[in-house]
């Protein structure tokens, strides 16, 4: 109503990882970038300009609801950047508290959120998280 948009969307942040094996999400983005003629391509800032440059281009009155694995919790400094911008708030956290499960199933940290604008969080009655491979194939 209003002209006002709901974006909604999901993305992965590529990890900031080199070493690992060789079909990894890292090493196929690596690979695109350098047929792409990108000398020395760093997957995991490009995906940050990017991301940064998605979230601009939405107008400051829109609704926005990101699902996100995100490689990263919350309070990881670069990561907290990119959220700045827009305001965005994790629903997990908020209808939660701090105290959210591990996300990964060989991790201990929340690396995976539901951002939103403001809005939307204070609209939400109740949400959740499935525990990884109890009830559907994946290791998030």
């Amino acid at each position: 109503t209003g002209g006002k948009i709901t974006w909604i969307t999901a993305a992965y942040q590529v990890q900031n990882n080199l070493y690992r094996g060789t079909e990894t999400v890292y090493k196929q983005q690596l690979r695109l970038l350098v047929q792409q003629g990108i000398s020395n391509p760093k997957p995991h800032n490009i995906w940050d300009n990017d991301f940064l440059s998605f979230l601009k281009e939405i107008p400051e009155n829109d609704e926005i609801i990101i699902g996100i694995d995100a490689n990263a919790p919350l309070n990881n400094s670069s990561f907290a950047k990119l959220l700045a911008g827009k305001h965005l708030q994790d629903l997990i956290t908020k209808c939660h508290g701090e105290s959210t499960p591990p996300t990964y199933d060989r991790g201990s940290m929340t690396i995976d959120h539901i951002l939103t604008s403001p809005r939307i969080v204070t609209r939400v009655k109740r949400c959740g998280i499935l525990l990884s491979r109890k009830y559907y194939a994946s290791d998030h």
